[in-house]
């Protein structure tokens, strides 16, 4: 089949001439938007508002009408194929009376980054008359082809390390219990020959040597058994208190820790009748008739019938009197201090010389926070996997090195690793990464929408999935706790060029090659030729490669005849 060549006109929009040999059809009318085609997400689409003339198509005739990008190595992609048809004419069609018509046309094709950048739109026109196939018309270009600024993309996105659990003071206790005699408060010398009291003593000259231990308050709770009289027990539980204190105070005298001699370092917390004690003591014993007792213990409302049961008790059960009485009547007393863990430097000191004597917290806190080096944080992380090879952490910041080391086929083992000890957003969002950068953006997407509560690395990483699929508004709404080139991009796409010029300008991007380009493309897209010039001067200055893609680049379309844009890139 032979092809013809139709020249087209431009009558405020751009007219299509037939050659007068083709009685089938006669003008035809094209106005594409946008003009240059632009590529977002993975597509190309096309809107083309078209227009039959009065007589522009044969009664009896029917014309296929087939867009086409034509690129300049020759090589084609067609739109879809629109049918249209004479008022008589057979066949399947949208019908274009007598009069004219006017058309819509809106089709898409798949394009990649690059493809088709210097092209031509045309469009194939195939007449047709009952079985008789006319010549097929080429005409000339009715639009240009195409602008591919979204695959400006950066790969920047976010890994995230997780964090450690390092706490450098921690609180702890230990403590003493001294018994009494019933109706008695007096220390008994035989009670501070009693064990606990000296391993306190033993811990207490210990902790005094101790740098690291700061010992802060003793409290003293002090009870009676509950079988006596309500007022008498609180007289006595006070009274036991302060015995307890003093008894302390001499422990303290003697160790020669003088703050522990002060007022000041007691807290006096008597507490009378220990009813929770005796349930409590009650419920672990094994008497058959402990219920009984229990139930006793737990009256409420009339304290002085609850005594005078319990003394009834205690005649009817030995055990109460001999076992469980004598527990309850007793001075706790409990010192609370602080344990401070390594310092900074002790830590550095140990990472160095024996770091699988450090905790996991240790570790992960000194290669988070302390080391500067890459390859120090992986050693350091790597230590931490073998001294606790079931946390998910250590894998995960393993893999968070070697993704800021380029090492994505190890890091994405890594990642895989930690997914295999743990389900924690941060491996979501990290997986996602590697989902993303390997080319699977859907996998991509459902790993950073479970990651979202890793932080805004998760909803920047899903922002950039969904600038490749042309959701701009929604990609500027996830990037925005990062000032970032791609923001800058997504803004740009989405419209907003002066809040992309001021995303471009606050990153790490702002003078380099490709943030003077973006720059650059804004600067001709909202026809400010000084900010076109200055920018895409310094781009090229950075990169000379920037000068082929400028010359070939429809962004800069309307500036190609323009001699201060030739002179910059030829």
């Amino acid at each position: 089949m032979k092809r013809r060549n139709l020249k087209l006109v431009a009558i405020a929009t751009l007219v299509g001439s037939f050659a007068a040999s083709c009685t089938l059809l006669k003008d035809l009318e094209y106005t594409v938007t946008p003009n240059p085609i632009e590529q977002h997400g993975d597509t190309c689409t096309l809107r083309i508002n078209g227009k039959f003339v009065e007589k522009g198509l044969n009664a009896k005739a029917l014309v296929e009408v087939t867009p086409v990008l034509i690129n300049s190595d020759g090589t084609e992609r067609s739109f879809k194929t629109e049918f249209f048809k004479g008022e008589k004419a057979a066949g399947n069609g949208i019908v274009v009376p007598k009069a004219g018509k006017s058309f819509t046309y809106n089709s898409e094709i798949g394009c990649e980054c690059g493809e088709f950048a210097a092209s031509e739109l045309k469009v194939k026109l195939l007449p047709k008359k009952g079985t008789k196939v006319m010549d097929e018309i080429l005409t000339d270009k009715i639009a240009d082809g195409v602008i591919h600024t979204p695959c400006m993309l950066m790969t920047d996105d976010k890994v995230v390390a997780a964090e450690d659990n390092f706490v450098r003071v921690t609180q702890h206790t230990t403590g003493v219990t001294i018994n009494y005699l019933k109706g008695k408060f007096n220390v008994r010398s035989n009670e501070l020959k009693d064990q606990d009291i000296a391993d306190f003593n033993a811990w207490l000259t210990a902790a005094m040597t101790n740098p690291k231990i700061v010992m802060k308050q003793v409290g003293i709770m002090a009870y009676a058994s509950p079988e006596g009289e309500i007022e008498k027990n609180d007289n006595l539980a006070s009274d036991r208190a302060n015995s307890g204190k003093g008894a302390m105070v001499n422990i303290m005298k003697k160790a020669g820790f003088e703050a522990g001699t002060q007022d000041g370092f007691y807290n006096l917390m008597p507490k009378g009748e220990d009813w929770a004690g005796l349930k409590e003591l009650i419920a672990a014993s094994d008497h058959p008739d402990k219920n009984i007792i229990i139930s006793v213990a737990e009256m409420n409302g009339d304290d002085a019938k609850r005594e005078a049961e319990i003394k009834t008790l205690a005649h009817t059960y030995k055990f109460l009197e001999d076992d469980i009485f004598p527990q309850l009547r007793r001075s706790q007393m409990t010192l609370s201090y602080d344990l401070n863990g390594l310092t900074d430097e002790e830590l550095l000191q140990w990472a160095q010389a024996k770091p699988d004597s450090l905790t996991i917290e240790e570790l992960l806190f000194t290669a988070n926070t302390l080391v500067d080096d890459l390859n120090e944080k992986l050693r350091l992380f790597q230590v931490a996997e073998k001294v606790a090879p079931k946390d998910w952490r250590a894998a995960n910041n393993v893999g968070y090195i070697m993704m800021l080391q380029n090492k994505m086929d190890d890091a994405s083992a890594q990642f895989e690793k930690a997914a295999g000890l743990g389900s924690d957003p941060i491996i979501k969002n990290n997986l996602g990464v590697i989902a993303r950068m390997n080319g699977n953006i859907a996998k991509a997407e459902e790993l950073f929408n479970e990651g979202l509560s890793a932080g805004p690395e998760a909803k920047y990483n899903l922002g950039l999935v969904q600038v490749k699929k042309a959701e701009y508004a929604s990609a500027v709404d996830n990037m925005g706790a990062f000032e970032t080139f791609n923001l800058g991009l997504a803004k740009y796409l989405n419209g907003d060029t002066d809040g992309a010029v001021a995303a471009v300008d606050a990153s790490s991007e702002a003078t380099t090659a490709m943030g003077h380009y973006l720059k650059a493309v804004i600067g001709a897209r909202t026809g400010n030729k000084e900010m076109m010039t200055t920018n895409l001067k310094e781009a090229i200055s950075k990169d000379a490669q920037c000068k082929p893609k400028a010359a070939a680049d429809r962004e800069f379309m309307k500036y190609f005849e323009d001699a201060d844009f030739k002179a910059m890139v030829q």
